[in-house]
């Protein structure tokens, strides 16, 4: 990571990256602002002077828009149709908003009262909004879960001071092996895995829908982002367990999950910790080596059994984890090698 702090070529990288992307965001979030505000817009009566379609690029057409309207004695000209960029829908849209409003129809003009030049026909936000933010949300989860890695501070992965990693609870420690597994962090990377994957089929289900004359309904986008949300809050729920114990002092039992499901092992039945060492693990990226802690113990058939509760690139961060259980527990610590 301190190398790539030192990288010229990796900020490079990262400002072409980021720079795009906020820019969306911005030109996006001001769309979408002007929409949103637009509902606050005073109506008044107006006519319309000219509507007509008219080619645009790629394929595309544009909607030929003008009206006349009058705000304290005072006539102005109107030609935007709605406050929304039309990031989607066809020519079937513009086609369908010039027939509603034919040269000489008396329409409701929509206009600023603190600039009474802006006006349209059409209000608020149209229900394509889930769909643009979805596709957008990927990129923007890529800041929010990378960025701070480039330029942030490095972190310890495990200290017995830091809150994250050991907590004391009413009835002894709650002990967090690994800090990728907690809870926020993998929430973040999992949704941004599902939007990754399932952002582009949902704008083909859009634009499929789209063919169909149609916008499709608010609920839909909305139902998308639901479901989207909630998966990665349930995998998310799942995997930050991993790693995680729970020493209860007063009842003299450590708990872990084991095989996608809870644990209580007997301080009794444990047999000691390991620090494994695997070497060779360098090719192109990553360490020369990792250190796994892995916590024995003896199963009701008097079976060993063990249980990784995290490897780390430091082995600084392996003896620590390994030493305050050791600690805690009275276990003793054995260190071996794996290729």
């Amino acid at each position: 990571m301190a190398d790539s702090k030192r990288d010229k070529g990796v900020w490079l990288i990262a400002a072409l990256f980021v720079a795009p992307v906020l820019g969306a965001d911005v030109c996006v979030g001001s769309i979408y602002v002007r929409a949103a505000r637009s509902e606050l817009f005073e109506p008044t009566a107006g006519v319309v002077t000219r509507s007509e379609i008219a080619p645009g690029q790629q394929g595309a057409v544009v909607f030929d828009l003008e009206y006349t309207y009058t705000v304290g004695g005072r006539q102005h000209n109107g030609t935007k149709y709605h406050p929304q960029t039309h990031f989607s829908g066809g020519p079937w849209y513009w086609h369908a908003a010039r027939d509603a409003n034919p040269v000489g129809t008396q329409v409701t003009v929509h206009y600023d009262p603190n600039e009474p030049g802006t006006a349209y026909l059409a209000t608020g936000l149209r229900p394509d909004v889930p769909f643009v933010l979805l596709l957008l949300t990927p990129f923007n989860l890529s800041i929010v879960i990378f960025w701070p890695v480039l330029i942030g501070p490095r972190l310890r992965a495990f200290a017995p001071a830091l809150r994250r990693c050991v907590r004391r609870i009413p009835n002894g420690w709650r002990v967090r092996a690994a800090p990728n597994t907690l809870f926020l962090w993998t929430a973040l990377v999992i949704f941004w895995l599902i939007t990754i994957f399932g952002a582009f089929p949902s704008l083909v289900f859009f634009a499929v829908f789209t063919e169909f004359d149609r916008l499709p309904p608010w609920w839909v986008g909305i139902a998308v982002w639901v479901l989207f949300l909630t998966a990665a809050i349930l995998l998310a729920t799942r995997k930050s367990r991993r790693g995680l114990l729970h020493v209860n002092e007063h009842e003299g039992t450590v708990a872990f999950v084991h095989n996608k499901a809870w644990k209580v092992v007997t301080r009794e039945k444990l047999l000691g910790l390991d620090i494994m060492t695997v070497w060779g693990r360098r090719e192109k990226f990553g360490p020369d080596a990792y250190h796994a802690v892995l916590l024995r113990w003896r199963n009701t058939f008097d079976g060993q059994c063990s249980l990784q509760l995290a490897e780390y690139a430091d082995r600084a961060d392996a003896d620590a984890l390994a030493n305050w259980l050791s600690e805690r527990l009275d276990l003793s610590v054995e260190e071996r090698d794996d290729v």
